[in-house]
């Protein structure tokens, strides 16, 4: 049954792009699921995959973690009182901020 038939060996990126995607390595991997080629492969590509797998899902745990994290950012942010006049340039160095700073006075002047 597998006479003839061209053998073919996926790196773990073209699985792993199989998986997430629907271009040119999904359509080799579907190919070999449809007995139009032998696809071959060993454990250290198996491993490999799983573990590039286990990272995207851990990635997108902390997308969504990131995300949420902004969301509440946002609304904290609209509960914050806003200082009555401009803070100036906030690339000045922390003493310039601080009261009877001549720094902070002159610049705030401006």
């Amino acid at each position: 049954m597998t006479a003839g038939l061209a053998r073919v060996v996926f790196d773990t990126n073209i699985l792993f792009s199989a998986v997430g995607w629907l271009g040119n390595p999904h359509q080799c991997v579907q190919a070999a699921r449809q007995a139009k080629c032998l696809s071959v492969t060993c454990e250290s590509i198996l491993a490999e995959l799983a573990e590039k797998l286990h990272m995207r899902v851990v990635q997108k745990r902390l997308d969504v973690l990131v995300e949420i994290i902004a969301i509440r950012l946002i609304d904290l942010r609209r509960h914050l009182e806003r200082p009555a006049r401009p803070l100036g340039n906030l690339n000045r160095p922390v003493e310039a901020f601080f009261p009877g700073n001549p720094a902070e006075e002159s610049e705030i002047r401006t």
